[in-house]
């Protein structure tokens, strides 16, 4: 259980630091990628693409633009 804290831990520091040069500069697409990086293979991220995937226009969309071009999300 402490090594998932510890994973846990570092994930939302890692995302900490994508964050906040984001809320200096909107449009720093690097931030957003540094976010969605850290996020990418955590409890918290899967529980919202089940969400996301129950509404079926969202999840037509996640069909359409990611499941059909072959890319992960």
């Amino acid at each position: 259980m402490l090594e998932v804290n510890a994973q846990m831990h570092e994930d939302l520091m890692k995302a900490a630091v994508g964050v906040f040069p984001l809320t200096q500069d909107l449009t720093n697409l690097k931030s957003v990628s540094d976010i969605n990086n850290a996020m990418r293979n955590t409890e918290a991220m899967q529980a919202c693409i089940q969400y996301l995937q129950s509404i079926p226009k969202v999840a037509e969309l996640i069909t359409e633009r990611y499941v059909a071009r072959g890319n992960a999300y």
